[in-house]
């Protein structure tokens, strides 16, 4: 879930679906957008990653011709 916060002070939560989102006393510019932050798994380091080995997997690569 994404949190706005638009220029006149109301904060509105939204679905994700919104295609041009507006606060409930009519003001459409955004002051600041809260959100989770992303989590990353696999072959990765950082505070939001969780590392994991994850298996290989077989690749087909084509052959260039000249």
């Amino acid at each position: 879930m994404v949190s706005v916060t638009f220029a006149c002070g109301h904060t509105v939560p939204l679905k994700g679906d919104e295609t041009r989102p507006a606060c409930i006393c009519g003001e459409t510019r955004v002051a600041k957008v809260k959100t989770r932050a992303p989590k990353f798994r696999g072959h990765c380091r950082g505070p939001l990653a969780e590392f994991e080995s994850l298996p290989a997997q077989p690749v087909t690569l084509a052959k260039e011709t000249s």
